[in-house]
């Protein structure tokens, strides 16, 4: 009795937070919120950190995972983070990247998961700009990270598209870090199962230490974009605008 009681006003509580954000992100200005994309910040987490991550939403009804974490190499319990990753490595995708020399396409070391690529397009204002659908390498094409979680969330629309496969496209921001729902690892922990339904949850980090407006930016995995008069967008940040906008460019 005591544990459902408990359940319940975990939930409520829940309800109540969830509603003063919609209300915050409507009074930060925030226009075509996608409330089906949401993201995690793993702050300093480690590899079991984020292998506890992927356990609590394996248990969830999450449409699409996509994980912003390059980690090279092998550690000792990799074995731990393997097992949860192959629990949902048909809705899971994770980040590879160019090398500093571009001449190597860095892929983490867990197989049987899908790979998306992370460049972005940096004009000469050094802003970040535009994206690929796919990305063409050497005479290969490798799909890009929000492409890939798109074709997770629409295969069928997908194939009947046709996309070209160097399209690039403007990303139309919607804005930054304010104008989507941010939880952290523990959190998640908290959140009703229901909540994840047809959710796409791109984890990633996006600072260490909470301020008054937020999270605190600072250079790891940040980014001048357009939207952010001289401020740094967290990597996952970007990749979120990227995702909402080729979901509003599929749907026309």
């Amino acid at each position: 009795m005591i544990t459902r009681l408990a359940g319940k006003y975990l939930a409520l509580l829940f309800l109540f937070v969830f509603l003063s954000a919609c209300a915050q992100k409507k009074a930060n200005n925030c226009v075509d919120i996608d409330e089906n994309i949401i993201l995690v910040n793993i702050q300093n987490g480690d590899r079991l950190q984020l292998a506890k991550l992927i356990n609590s939403l394996a248990e969830t009804n999450v449409k699409a995972i996509g994980v912003n974490l390059l980690l090279e190499g092998t550690k000792s319990n990799d074995s731990v983070l393997n097992n949860e990753i192959q629990r949902v490595s048909d809705r899971l995708v994770f980040a590879s990247v160019f090398s500093k020399g571009g001449n190597t396409i860095i892929e983490s070391p867990f197989r049987n998961v899908k790979m998306g690529l992370v460049s972005y397009s940096i004009l000469k204002d050094s802003l970040v700009s535009s994206f690929y659908y796919n990305w063409p390498y050497k005479e290969e094409i490798y799909p890009s990270f929000p492409f890939q979680l798109l074709k997770i969330l629409y295969p069928n629309l997908i194939d009947s598209k046709n996309f070209i496969d160097t399209e690039v496209f403007r990303i139309d921001f919607v804005g930054n870090m304010n104008c989507f729902y941010v939880f952290t690892s523990d959190q998640i922990l908290d959140i009703p199962k229901d909540y994840w339904e047809n959710k796409v949850v791109i984890i990633g980090y996006m600072g260490a230490e909470v301020s008054i407006d937020g999270f605190a930016i600072d250079n790891i995995d940040s980014y001048k974009t357009s939207l952010s008069k001289g401020k740094r967008v967290y990597g996952s940040v970007i990749l979120a605008n990227i995702l909402a906008s080729m979901k509003r460019k599929l749907k026309k």
